[in-house]
């Protein structure tokens, strides 16, 4: 199997977030079973909030201007 680097700055804005976060694999596992879901993403991240136990605390932190309210969860048919 052909290794490759990925140039994350051709990924969508919001799958790129995940991406350079999490990883491609992880990425791609956790947003291919939660795409298009709503969120609340909370002011004061938890491990044990749904979205943070789902992506992470530090994809919470990424999506701070979000805090206080929810996020659509991006969806990869657009790569």
């Amino acid at each position: 199997m052909a290794e490759y680097e990925l140039d994350a700055s051709l990924l969508p804005h919001g799958v790129r977030l995940f991406v350079e976060i999490m990883g491609l694999d992880d990425a791609v596992k956790a947003l291919s079973e939660e795409q298009g879901n709503l969120f609340f993403i909370p002011d004061k991240p938890t491990p044990n909030h749904e979205f943070c136990k789902r992506f992470s605390v530090d994809i919470e932190r990424a999506l701070s201007h979000h805090a206080g309210s929810t996020c659509q969860t991006p969806k990869l048919d657009k790569i």
